[in-house]
This record gives structure tokens, sequence and C-alpha cells, in this order.
């Protein structure tokens, strides 16, 4: 991949629920737009709220550039979003199973032999992935991870599997009212299902309603999402 004149060398490590391994060959990427080009299905009601998955993987590369990082790892779950993440032209894809822990797992993070690690996946896999990775001697002097903001969540709560000096993209909602949170979040649901209803000619039902326990009537209004 190139970013620029910055030439990139990447391994593609995929943590799924269980898998066999394809194939221990790295990935080559030849074109930077090909690897931001991918999409979700076009019928995805998946929302992704804040910068988009491409901005931060943009970014993420752009702190690579700054510091001559050009041989890097990605281990991914199946997590929405990973597409955009990787969507580079894969050769090859390593398998590791993200579930039950066995010796194929560390096996398989044992292939990881660069200095720098961008992780895509949950914060409950990130644990699990970062743990094998400390027993393999993966996450202490000279080895970096980076990761997206749907990784690290609330910063204030950080698991103790994620090692000390972990980069994570963050943003700065210090001036971001919670009022104006609220407000701008439905703002954006509404604008989501309007788009969806114009473009596919009905929304799915709510499955949940803003009704509290207590507050829950005997029947809900069967188009309740439509108001």
């Amino acid at each position: 991949m190139k970013l620029g004149q910055f030439d990139m060398t990447a391994t593609i490590l995929m943590a799924v629920d269980g898998g066999n391994i394809d194939s221990d060959d790295d990935v080559h990427n030849d074109d930077f737009m090909m690897a931001m080009g991918a999409v979700m299905d076009d019928k995805s009601t998946f929302f992704q709220f804040g910068a988009s998955i491409q901005q931060e993987a943009l970014l993420m590369l752009n702190i690579m550039e700054e510091y001559d990082w050009h041989i890097f790892s990605i281990v991914t779950s199946k997590f929405p979003g990973y597409q955009d993440f990787v969507g580079w032209d894969l050769q090859n894809v390593i398998v590791l199973d993200a579930v039950e822990e066995d010796s194929r797992s560390q096996i398989m993070l044992k292939k990881v032999q660069s200095p720098v690690v961008l992780l895509y996946c949950s914060k409950d896999e990130a644990v699990y992935v970062l743990e094998e990775a400390r027993s393999l001697g993966l996450t202490g002097f000279g080895y970096i991870w980076i990761v997206p903001s749907l990784t690290t969540g609330n910063p204030d709560l950080t698991p103790e599997a994620f090692p000390p000096g972990i980069i994570s993209v963050s943003y700065d909602d210090w001036d971001y009212p919670l009022e104006a949170r609220v407000r701008d979040g439905l703002g954006i649901i509404t604008s989501a299902a309007a788009a969806m209803l114009e473009e596919y000619g009905d929304i799915p039902e709510a499955k949940t309603s803003c009704y509290g326990p207590m507050e829950k009537t005997s029947k809900l209004p069967p188009s309740a999402l439509h108001k």
C-alpha cells in the first residue's frame, strides 16, 4: 500500500469465532485508495456514529507515516466495519480462533513479527487478543499497538490486558455537552431512518421502545418507530 511516497507492508491476521487457517503469507497492498474503498452491504443497517472507520484508519496511517513505521501487522475480528478497516486487496488471510483458548491462537499470533500492530475489534475481543499477545511477549518493550476508538471505548475503564503505551484514536468531547450529544444523536437516527424509508420503502420495526420497565404498556403501537 502507498500513502503518498510512504510504502507499507502489512500482514493480516483475522480473529473469528472459529475457522481453519488459510495461509501464513504476507498481504500485498498496491493502492491506498483501493485500501479505503471497501463499503458495507447496500442493505446494512449498521449505524456508525462519530468519525467514519476510513477516517480513523487514515489517522492511524498518518501516525505511522510521521514516525516512519513502514512495516506493520493488522489483527482484526469480524466486528462491523472490519471490511472498511482492511478493505485493501488481500492475497491471503490468517485465521485465528478468538473464542476457545488453545495453542493454535498463540501459534498464529507468533506470526506477528512487525513492531507495530493495528488492532480492530470490540473491547471484549481486544482483551482476549492482548492477553494472548502478552503471553507471547508481543506487548512489551519494542511493540506498539494502535487501536480505533471503538476498541478502547470509555478511556476511564481500561482493562488490565491493555498494554501501557497503547495508542488509541479519541475525541475531544469535553466541550460537547450531553444535551447537545443527545440532540445530535437523535437527529442522526431520524435522518437515517427517513433515508432508509425513502430508499427501501420501509424500515425495521423497533424491538425495544422508549418505555421503561415500570412504564411499559400492555400493547405498543405497531408502527411506533415510524412515529
